[in-house]
């Protein structure tokens, strides 16, 4: 037996779901909070090429630089971190078991599962440690170490299930020997959700919070340990609230709802001055790494994207920043879109028999950094990103492609400008790709190509117009039966007017005394909810009410609000019920062979 059953959802200017509504971060705040948002993974895999990656340290002759990539499936947490470190020390092999792997080259992973930036480790707070070692030896307990929270501090007896891989690439000397410089390790960590006491990934839209920890030993004891790395840069290991985030499926971005007024086009040429940008790394000719390129600045040539696995070919990674000035668009209005265009002239590599696509991410940035020297922006001093937001598709090119400028490429950048626009300040990104593949590298057209390409320039296309009001409606059920409660959801945006709501009850309810919510009254004589305030642009008002269900008849009930202002066009907003729907019973078919 099946009952058939329908739900309505009428939606008057698109608002964030209500059952997944993205967390709210203040504009102002967000240079101190790191956030990598992170998707499931079809088909129980995890692709590196295209897992969400950030980054942090520096490569100097005894500072690391690491690179880690995020994923997870519906059994574990994946994470896959990479380290340069030009001198890799581990537990000697007659000390297997009897030192702490933290002692020497190793990395903890700390996470939150709760969200709740708690002051001291809880018991929803955990540590996995793993250190690093020459040997084909993976899983082995002797270079894991985990906590758990206690309140207080951490509780290393807590043991639970999980798994690494390990791995090195170093020249000449290998490791526990500095004569040479080696290259670095990588590792990955996967941790079962069931090891966290959850029953599987956690629900689109969580938050919890994250932060790692680089241990790094580069003589032989007694020398002491090198000072760490950490991400972010406000980690504290006993403080959870010093953490990043970590965001699971979050929801799509959505501007508020906006009559469009008008295009700002900003590339450099148009007339803001304000535009820079410039690639750190090894660029088209691997001039990175140990060879110097951490502190060279590339500000006045192109742009350069590119990463890989095998750390060795650390030299040849690259990563672009760019910064557009939003001055040209007009005070107090809303962004509705923003698109980042570059042009493509080149990639690493065969042309096109060994290139591999890239998909290169967006992320923003809010440190400010300079162009060019003096003190001009290099691979060791370039800003962390702080979220990671969209990402492209960059194919590499054929010999039938197109001449200068290239193929354009589009970046989604919306959100990214209307938090920098929000904020009062230049957008600032970082392009970046999670790329494994040999021959990946990119190569872009910058604000320095010559006048003749000036339409090859990166460019920030924006479009901006007038904040206008939103609503949505949601009942808490699809069906009914007489008797039954329905609670009824409204969320109202605000544009800095005045609103008024009108929401007269549907024939065949009545109102539950004293249910309603959010400031809104019951009016008995009309039968009506009604609500009026001012909201300000992006202000969100939620009222609830509860009506029962009269009527004993077969119907479908609509419950219609209407929003109105006196200037903008009037809002409907609408949720359907089924009430005592009748049950549909679907036949029995045997089929014999």
């Amino acid at each position: 037996m099946c009952t058939l059953s329908l739900v309505l959802v009428a939606l008057s200017h698109l608002l964030p779901s209500l059952s997944q509504d993205r967390p709210e971060v203040d504009a102002n705040s967000v240079d101190t909070i790191r956030h990598v948002n992170v998707w499931p993974t079809a088909g129980g895999e995890i692709d590196d090429n295209t897992a969400p990656i950030f980054w942090f340290g520096r490569a100097t002759e005894h500072d690391n630089y690491v690179d880690v990539r995020v994923g997870y499936t519906e059994e574990v947490l994946y994470v896959f971190i990479t380290v340069v470190d030009y001198y890799l020390w581990e537990v000697p092999d007659y000390l297997w078991g009897q030192e702490d792997p933290r002692d020497y080259d190793a990395v903890g992973l700390y996470l939150d599962t709760a969200g709740d930036r708690a002051s001291t480790p809880q018991p929803d707070d955990y540590f996995f440690a793993n250190g690093w070692r020459n040997w084909p030896n993976s899983n082995d307990p002797r270079w894991h170490r985990q906590g758990r929270g206690t309140g207080s501090g951490w509780d290393q007896s807590w043991s639970a299930l999980w798994t690494e891989r390990v791995a090195a690439n170093w020249y000449n000397s290998g490791p526990n020997n500095n004569s040479d410089r080696d290259a670095g390790w990588a590792t990955v960590i996967e941790i079962p959700f069931a090891s966290l006491g959850l029953t599987g990934p956690p629900a689109p839209g969580t938050v919890w919070g994250m932060g790692l920890y680089l241990y790094d030993r580069d003589e032989p004891k007694p020398a002491t340990m090198v000072p760490p790395m950490f991400w972010p840069e406000t980690f504290v290991a006993t403080a959870p609230s010093s953490w990043g985030q970590l965001a699971f499926a979050p929801a799509p971005y959505q501007p508020h709802p906006a009559t469009p007024q008008g295009t700002t086009v900003v590339r450099r040429g148009l007339g803001d001055s304000n535009v820079a940008d410039a690639y750190v790394g090894g660029g088209g000719n691997c001039e990175g790494g140990i060879f110097g390129g951490g502190d060279r600045n590339y500000g006045s040539e192109g742009l350069f994207v590119a990463s890989q696995s095998l750390i060795a070919d650390f030299p040849c990674w690259s990563k672009s920043y760019l910064r557009f000035g939003l001055d040209a668009i007009p005070p107090g209005k809303v962004i509705i879109s923003a698109t980042l265009t570059l042009h493509l002239w080149g990639n690493a590599g065969p042309i096109p028999s060994q290139s591999q696509p890239s998909l290169i991410q967006l992320s923003t940035v809010t440190e400010d950094w300079n162009e060019l020297d003096p003190n001009g922006i290099t691979w060791n001093n370039a800003p962390m990103a702080v979220e990671n937001l969209t990402a492209t598709w960059v194919y590499p090119r054929t010999d039938s492609g197109p001449d200068f400028p290239g193929v354009p490429y589009e970046w989604d950048a919306t959100q990214a400008v209307a938090e920098a626009y929000a904020a009062g300040r230049p957008l600032n990104i970082a392009l970046y790709t999670a790329d494994t593949h040999f021959d990946s590298s990119k190569y872009f057209l910058s604000s320095e190509a010559g006048d003749w390409v000036e339409e090859g320039r990166p460019t920030l296309t924006v479009v901006w117009g007038e904040a206008v009001p939103g609503a949505e409606k949601r009942a808490s059920r699809s069906s009914a039966r007489a008797g039954e409660v329905l609670t009824y959801t409204i969320r109202l945006l605000g544009a800095d007017t005045t609103l008024y709501m009108d929401d007269p009850l549907s024939v065949g309810m009545a109102y539950v005394d004293g249910s309603v919510t959010g400031g809104a009254g019951f009016e008995p004589a009309t039968g009506r909810i009604v609500w009026s305030g001012t909201l300000t642009t992006a202000q969100v008002s939620t009222i609830t009410f509860a009506a029962r269900v009269t009527t004993t008849e077969a119907s479908a009930i609509v419950n219609t609000a209407t929003i109105t202002d006196g200037i903008h066009a009037p809002l409907m907003v609408s949720a359907l019920t089924i009430v005592n729907g009748y049950a549909v019973y679907l036949p029995v078919i045997l089929k014999f062979r």
